[in-house]
């Protein structure tokens, strides 16, 4: 099973919207490989075979920010090629190219379904995405359930000694996107 649902494949000059859209994928509660986030698993790894596996390997679909710097950089070709052996592999959308300017990038055809930063919301691309991530789970059978902290601590035996046992009332969080407190509605 792939560990991340989306692996984002940008051109350092394109950062800030690759930052923002992994913001807000994180937000929507996808797990995103943006470079930023994997800072300590990444130190002194071989990046040329661990992003290789990244892109080929670990994700359900790559976000691909084309535009004239990724069709020019090494890593970001690097990281195109090991992207479309798996979208050969699979013969499926695995790349989802998203056009921050008019740039030709080998190997994306005109003829490949593409959304156009510079016309479509942020939100709406967040929303495709998602869906995306959705309708592939549906496919493969991958399904979440929600885990009470009771029973994990239960099963675990933790908890203090001689007190009640833990339960999930008893944990407070704050959602980071909305600022809403468990229990409440989120989105």
């Amino acid at each position: 099973m792939p560990t991340y649902d989306i692996a984002i494949s940008f051109a350092g000059e394109d950062r800030p919207v690759a930052e923002k859209l992994a913001s807000f994928l994180v937000t929507k509660g996808l797990n995103v490989f943006y470079d930023e986030y994997e800072q300590a698993n990444l130190w002194g790894k071989d990046l040329y075979v661990h992003l290789s596996k990244i892109y080929k390997d670990e994700s359900k679909y790559c976000l691909m920010l084309v535009s004239e710097h990724y069709a020019k950089k090494q890593w970001t070709n690097h990281e195109r090629r090991a992207a479309q052996a798996r979208a050969f592999i699979e013969n499926r959308e695995y790349i989802l190219p998203l056009r921050l300017d008019d740039a030709k990038v080998d190997g994306i055809l005109d003829t490949v379904g593409f959304l156009d930063y510079r016309r479509i919301s942020e939100e709406k691309i967040v929303d495709s995405v998602v869906q995306k991530v959705r309708e592939y789970d549906r496919a493969h059978g991958i399904t979440y359930n929600v885990v009470k902290v009771e029973d994990v601590f239960a099963k675990q035996a933790i908890g203090p000694k001689g007190g009640r046992p833990i339960r999930d009332s008893d944990m407070k969080t704050t959602c980071p996107a909305c600022g809403a407190y468990s229990g409440q509605i989120l989105h």
